[in-house]
């Protein structure tokens, strides 16, 4: 079962900026995701990403309580529909202006996912949604520790790609 660890002074800070930090200027309301490329904005409703071949990972990571299915579209498949997979690197950002670069061998490496769904549910936007970026930190011992912890970015509204 999902149980999110409750990050309160995040949650805080995200409510007293004024929430979700403003989508770039050319996309549509109702964007979750805007990936952006040396070509332009690709701007990405939650049907949109829905409708990309869907990955599942089963990990554990240091803000659930046990094993959590996450499932979404992968970051790799995100990046290859806007014409982005030959960078690289990758900057993804958070609404609250939080971003980490990510260099392309490792997201073909891991093969991260873009979560929408948390055991089958929907990611609460308020916590870790719409999307949180999920590395499968159980198949892997190396990815754990501060600096991957800090790679499991929630509320992703923006991939930079240049």
């Amino acid at each position: 079962m999902f149980v999110p660890v409750r990050l309160s002074l995040v949650a805080l800070f995200v409510a007293l900026s004024g929430g979700i930090a403003a989508r770039a200027a050319d996309c549509p309301a109702g964007t979750v995701l805007t990936v952006v490329t040396p070509r332009g904005a690709h701007c990405y409703d939650a049907a949109a990403l829905a409708a990309l071949a869907e990955r599942r990972i089963a990990t554990e990571n240091d803000f659930v309580d046990g094993k959590v299915t996450f499932s979404g579209p992968g970051l790799l498949a995100v990046l290859k529909d806007a014409g982005a997979a030959n960078t690289s690197d990758v900057e993804i950002s958070a609404a609250d202006g939080y971003a980490v670069a990510i260099p392309m061998e490792e997201i073909e490496r891991y093969r991260p996912v873009l979560a929408m769904r948390a055991d089958g549910e929907p990611i609460d936007h308020d916590m870790y949604g719409d999307l949180w970026l999920i590395y499968p930190m159980s198949d892997f011992p190396e990815l754990r520790g501060e600096k991957w912890n800090g790679r499991l970015i929630w509320q992703v509204v923006k991939i930079t790609a240049e």
